[in-house]
């Protein structure tokens, strides 16, 4: 009988510690990153072939969108793609000036790195790009939370072994 307090406190303990330790998952931390990120893709100047991007997954709920302007252009053509190279195209192709939209699925088909735009064509010039991303409210447990749990977890840890040891 005294064995279940004792490994229940050391339960506690090891899941509070853990809880300190890696916070939220990985691939949570990288989609907020990436979706946080998407405003430096924002750009006057740009020539056509151009390519912009960030490296990462943006996770569902979370939306892109890329407005383009006509800079010194008298046209043009872009995308929201999801490579280097504008193989994996997530919409698009549209005119400039225009606004493509691209919704995160929490992954990507094959051969997709990341989120981005690429310019097909700028007739006679250069177009302006503006990049936002908006992430809907999903859900979560905030920081301050899991803290809250794991001192509340440690406390409890702590006490059944104090009251073991008495």
């Amino acid at each position: 009988m005294r064995r279940v307090p004792a490994l229940a406190a050391k339960a506690c303990c090891a899941a509070a510690v853990l809880v300190l330790t890696l916070g939220s998952n990985a691939s949570f931390a990288q989609a907020a990153f990436v979706c946080g990120q998407i405003s430096t893709l924002t750009a006057n100047g740009v020539p056509a072939g151009f390519t912009n991007g960030i490296f990462g997954i943006l996770r569902v709920g979370e939306t892109v969108t890329i407005k383009a302007t006509l800079g010194t252009a008298t046209a043009g053509t872009f995308r929201i793609v999801g490579d280097p190279a504008g193989a994996t195209t997530f919409a698009g192709p549209t005119t400039i000036p225009g606004t493509l939209v691209y919704n995160g699925t929490g992954g990507f088909p094959p051969g997709a790195a990341g989120v981005g735009y690429f310019i097909d064509t700028a007739i006679g010039g250069n177009v302006n790009i503006q990049a936002t991303c908006d992430a809907n409210a999903i859900p979560t447990t905030s920081q301050t939370a899991l803290i809250a749990m794991a001192a509340l977890m440690l406390l409890l840890g702590g006490g059944l072994l104090y009251r073991r040891r008495r």
